[in-house]
């Protein structure tokens, strides 16, 4: 299964084409439809192998976990970092 960043007129870069066995494809664009998604997947759906681009091959839930859940606030600390570093207020909580 391959999940590609998909950049359309009125969507944003918050979708992605998903592909699925069989030869189908899935639109998905998370603020929308992630919970009805993640509402129907089964263990064996999230034991599927994804691949990431740049990262690679992975499960699902690796992919969701890494990438949908800490991948922000990961930048979120980088930023907090560097406005440290200028002597400025890291975070403003």
């Amino acid at each position: 299964m391959n999940v590609i960043p998909f950049v359309h007129e009125g969507l944003g870069n918050s979708s992605y084409l998903v592909e699925l066995p069989g030869g189908r494809a899935a639109l998905v664009d998370p603020d929308r439809s992630a919970n009805r998604y993640l509402a129907a997947a089964d263990d064996d759906l999230l034991q599927q192998k994804t691949t990431v681009k740049p990262l690679g091959e992975m499960p699902i839930v690796n992919a969701i976990g890494n990438m949908c859940l800490t991948h922000g606030f990961t930048h979120a600390g980088e930023i907090a970092h560097l406005r440290g570093l200028q002597g400025l207020r890291g975070m403003a909580v």
